[in-house]
């Protein structure tokens, strides 16, 4: 997986909705986001990331939102 800019294109998407917990999650920031754009590694997503990923492309459908990885979370322009 990797994240994907759409700018203004618009495409179908899936979307994760889930509780962040005391657990730590992978997330993206400012610095990280160049690495997110090649890859995120499978081992560093949590299983309900990976199952999320694995859905969506069984419905057929070649994105996911997801909030921690989608929006910058040192950007608070980004997070609103």
């Amino acid at each position: 997986p990797r994240l994907h800019e759409a700018g203004s294109e618009i495409f179908e998407c899936s979307a994760l909705s889930h509780c962040w917990g005391t657990s730590p999650i992978v997330t993206t920031a400012t610095a990280k986001l160049s690495d997110r754009r090649t890859a995120i590694p499978w081992d560093i997503l949590s299983n309900t990331f990976n199952k999320a990923i694995i859905v969506t492309h069984e419905l057929r459908m070649r994105y996911i939102w997801v909030g921690s990885l989608c929006i910058l979370q040192d950007d608070i322009m980004d997070s609103e």
